[in-house]
């Protein structure tokens, strides 16, 4: 049995995350400045006191335990824990009739327990969402913006346990228009001093470039790239695509479609015959049908491309991580091209996975549709 003692201790838990967590010098003895990196600015991050207590010096662990400021209901999130298929066995032993601080120890207490737990990873994740529904509306604390270095700062927070996300709604594509950051996942854990984190999100990028291919090397490795280049009416010319596959932790399902707009001087032939036309970390990628691993979906709507990577998440988690990504298609300079310096645009973005908490429900994102939970790169171009 669990005792309401309000000396139980409550370790570092929780999220992979928290082995980013670095202490800076010092000790605050009445406020503690947390401070997160992020990739982007335009960032509205909240802050969001779980627990409260005292933090010894050098020490991540909390004692004194108590409900913190942000906890807007314990007995419901209580009865969540409980009834919650992975949780409820780490908070069985919480009496509902104690006092409310004694409670707080219990829950802490509990949440301990899934340290010894071989999927604590995901459980920490699990109570993290979980405990995010029964917080105030109201954070602990706010930051927006970002400065050029991407930081935010949290100050003057006291000692607790707390949990850190980006706002609700705060990097939609109607607000922020392309180039849309990503949501990081709950980020939680204990504050005792001052303590640095990175953002736990990754906003991939793609890159458009012109290939000059060597027709007459076999040995021709397609990496011979510009931004610009000459050809003449009828020419056939290789665009190359390049992206990488970015960090996913946290989420079930991802969503990456690369779109590109061809200008009117420009004909869609085909993909690239001479080699792979579509790889991922230098393996092949063959076309297919949504729900099938490894493959991808082509779709084209006049003088618009859509290519859609079919179950990207379960295809290339975890070793892929930070692999290229490369298509390759060829189009025909057609009699509508522009000549001269003016030249022939030819432009791409991503539409990618954004926020880790939105239900994608398995599918794929509509080319040319409204695809909720997800962000855009900015318009990347090459001149022909």
């Amino acid at each position: 049995m669990i005792k309401g003692k309000l000396k139980q201790k409550i370790s570092i838990l929780l999220i992979a995350v928290m082995a980013l967590l670095m202490t800076a010098p010092g000790f605050a003895a009445t406020g503690h400045t947390l401070t997160i990196k992020s990739q982007t600015a335009g960032h509205t991050f909240e802050l969001y006191q779980i627990f409260k207590g005292d933090v010894a010096t050098d020490s991540d662990v909390l004692t004194n335990i108590k409900w913190g400021d942000s906890v807007e209901n314990p007995s419901k999130l209580i009865e969540a824990l409980k009834s919650d298929n992975d949780l409820k066995g780490f908070f069985d032993e919480v009496d509902t009739t104690a006092s409310e601080d004694a409670q707080a120890v219990a829950v802490a207490a509990g949440l301990s327990a899934t340290l010894a737990e071989s999927t604590a990873s995901a459980l920490a994740d699990k109570f993290a969402e979980l405990v995010e529904d029964y917080l105030s509306t109201t954070p602990y604390k706010s930051v927006t913006g970002g400065d050029t270095t991407y930081t935010y700062q949290f100050t003057d927070v006291e000692d607790g346990y707390y949990l850190v996300k980006d706002k609700d709604e705060s990097l939609d594509l109607s607000e922020y228009g392309k180039d849309t950051a990503a949501y990081t996942k709950y980020i939680i854990g204990v504050i005792g001093e001052d303590k640095n984190i990175d953002a736990k999100a990754d906003k991939p990028d793609i890159e458009k470039y012109i290939e000059n291919p060597h027709t007459d090397d076999p040995n021709d490795t397609h990496d011979d790239l510009e931004k610009t280049e000459e050809y003449s009416i009828g020419d056939d010319i290789i665009y190359h695509l390049k992206s990488e596959v970015p960090k996913m932790d946290g989420y079930d399902h991802y969503w990456f479609m690369v779109q590109d707009e061809l200008s009117a001087g420009l004909t869609f032939v085909g993909m690239a015959t001479d080699g792979a036309a579509v790889t991922v970390g230098g393996e092949e990628v063959n076309p297919g049908s949504a729900g099938e691993d490894w493959t991808y979906t082509f779709t084209q709507d006049g003088q618009k491309l859509y290519f859609v990577f079919n179950n990207f998440l379960e295809s290339y988690k975890e070793s892929y991580v930070g692999k290229e990504i490369v298509i390759r298609y060829i189009v025909r300079l057609n009699e509508n091209a522009k000549i001269g310096a003016e030249g022939n645009d030819n432009t791409v973005s991503l539409v990618y996975s954004n926020n880790p908490y939105v239900d994608y429900s398995g599918k794929e994102p509509t080319p040319g549709g409204d695809n909720p939970g997800t962000g855009q790169t900015s318009d990347k171009k090459t001149v022909t």
